[in-house]
Parts: C-alpha cells; sequence; structure tokens
C-alpha cells in the first residue's frame, strides 16, 4: 500500500529526509578523520568500522524515505464543511475487539508531528485506513495480529 499523507506530512517527511542526509554528510566527515589518524582497515580501528556500519544504516534510512516520499499519494482535502473523515477531522469512533465493546474515543486524523489532546491516526495505520473518507455511522472492521476490531465512526468535527 503506497502511503497517503497530507501536504503538511509530506513537508515534515522531506525534513526528515534533509536531516538525514545532514546526519551522513557529518558521518563521512567524521569517518574521514577516523581513517586519516587511525587507518582504515576494520580489524585495526574499531570506530571506523561502527562508522562504516552507521553510514550503511543511514543509507538505507534514506533510501527508504525517498522511495516513501516518491511512492505518495498526496492529500489534501478541503471537507472542514463534510462529514468525511480525512486529514483535519476530528473524529468519535466506538471500538469493539473481538466482540467486546471498548470505550469511546475521539481521534484526532493527522499526520503531523504537532502535539494533541487526542489520539493521532493516520490514513496508514489499519484504524485510519478504515475510516478514511468514510461518513458518520459508517461501521467497518480491521485486524491487527488475531484481534478483530470493529469500528463505527460516531461524529466527524473539524
Amino acid at each position: 500500500m503506497a502511503l497517503i499523507i497530507s501536504k503538511a506530512g509530506l513537508k515534515a517527511k522531506e525534513k526528515e529526509l534533509e536531516l538525514l542526509k545532514k546526519k551522513l554528510s557529518e558521518l563521512r566527515v567524521f569517518k574521514g578523520s577516523i581513517a586519516i589518524h587511525s587507518g582504515d582497515a576494520w580489524h585495526d580501528n574499531n570506530d571506523f568500522e561502527q562508522c562504516e556500519i552507521d553510514e550503511r544504516g543511514l543509507l538505507k534510512r534514506i533510501s527508504d524515505l525517498s522511495a516513501e516520499i516518491d511512492s505518495a499519494t498526496i492529500v489534501d482535502d478541503d471537507l472542514s464543511n463534510s462529514n468525511i473523515v480525512t486529514y483535519g477531522a476530528k473524529v468519535t469512533i466506538q471500538l469493539s475487539r473481538n466482540g467486546k465493546d471498548m470505550p469511546k474515543n475521539t481521534i484526532l486524523f493527522s499526520d503531523s508531528d504537532e502535539s494533541s489532546e487526542f489520539m493521532k491516526v493516520s490514513a496508514n495505520s489499519p484504524l485510519g485506513n478504515t475510516i478514511y473518507q468514510k461518513e458518520e455511522g459508517y461501521i467497518g472492521t480491521y485486524t491487527v495480529d488475531t484481534n478483530v476490531f470493529t469500528v463505527k465512526i460516531l461524529k466527524i468535527e473539524y
């Protein structure tokens, strides 16, 4: 499934990618200084070997994040006068797990890092994917591990 993300969420991902690239650049400078002073053979220089490991990890994270950004579906729905769940909606839901009702909960449909008094859910989570672009009264199910959840949308606010 492709990443579904708002324009604000995309900006955050792009910022994260830039920070990772900066971190990689700094690591490579440090790695070079270690190689100059202590040699670049892994068996002689544990710090150099650790830099190599860290570099590979950062390269993987940069590659994965770049692919995620490139394949993302960007949504910036202006449905503030709508009764459809999308980014920015405050949604009151009733969940049940394996047939047992859980307390009603209000969630914020968001992919931002901003703090909120509500639990945040994005379209990329099992719950978010189930209720994304659905209307009040919708009942759907999703599975996490061996648990089957049923969700009912009680109220949508913007």
